[in-house]
């Protein structure tokens, strides 16, 4: 521990990471900055692709494009979502995001969107 937080060093010598770790609060107005870069800037991986998570006891439930991923201590497992129905399930059941006001035409022009991000961040790398 240094003073004022935590000290990650991964790796070895030259290839070492690391990163310092404050554990005091933020102030609000940075957390506020944050929030707003990563949810209106046009570089930000949030605007660039559909994106739902969710913390939970064992891990974290991810959808990014077409992409449901479950991550936990054992592993992470991927599926590749192929359809529009697939891709709203996983929102209802594994977020509870059931979508009521969002009709037929909405629901298929946004399959359209995810399917364009979706190839367009296969196409660039992840990032």
């Amino acid at each position: 521990m240094y003073a004022g937080g935590w000290r990650l060093v991964r790796g070895e010598g030259a290839g070492a990471g690391i990163v310092d770790v404050d554990t005091a609060p933020p102030p609000c107005a940075e957390v506020a900055a944050g929030h707003t870069r990563l949810s209106t800037s046009p570089e930000s991986r949030f605007v660039r692709t559909a994106t739902v998570q969710r913390r939970h006891a064992r891990g974290l439930d991810v959808v990014r494009a077409r992409w449901l991923a479950r991550i936990e201590r054992a592993g992470t497992h991927t599926t590749l979502l192929a359809g529009q129905d697939e891709w709203f399930a996983p929102l209802a059941d594994v977020f509870g995001l059931d979508l009521p006001d969002v009709d037929v035409a909405e629901r298929r022009a946004l399959w359209a969107r995810v399917c364009a991000q979706h190839d367009a961040w296969v196409a660039t790398g992840p990032g």
